[in-house]
Formats: structure tokens, sequence, C-alpha cells
């Protein structure tokens, strides 16, 4: 049978194991805040969403007015 001191032991070495896991977690997400920062203040990156973001409204529009010129047709 355990004893008291062994359980203790044992639950001392689960959260040692525990707390060095979420010590490497919090390593990894500090470099990828650090990747997403630097994509983020990327400019060029920046203005190649913006110009697509404005050929995706672009698209959207024009695919409305298909669709209506289709519907007047039809």
């Amino acid at each position: 049978m355990e004893s008291s001191l062994d359980t203790f032991r044992a639950q001392r070495e689960a959260a040692d194991r525990v707390h060095a896991r979420l010590t490497e977690v919090s390593h990894l997400l500090n470099q990828v805040q650090s990747q997403v920062d630097a994509v983020a203040g990327n400019a060029d990156l920046r203005a190649v969403l913006r110009d697509e973001q404005t050929w995706l409204r672009q698209t959207q529009e024009l695919l409305a007015d298909v669709r209506t010129f289709a519907s007047r047709r039809g």
C-alpha cells in the first residue's frame, strides 16, 4: 500500500510535468504571436490583402449584376 508520502511525491511529479508542459506551450504561443505580429506588420502583405479585398468586392458586384441581368431575361 502506498504511503501518504508516496502519494504526495507522485502528485508533485505530475504537477511538475504539467508545469513544464504549460511552460513549453507558453513559449510556443509567444513564438506564434511574434510571427503573427511580423506578418501583420508587413506593409507589402497588407497591400496585397487590400488589393484582393477590392478584387473580391468587385467580383461580388459583377456577379450581382449578372444575376440581375439573367433574371430579367429569364
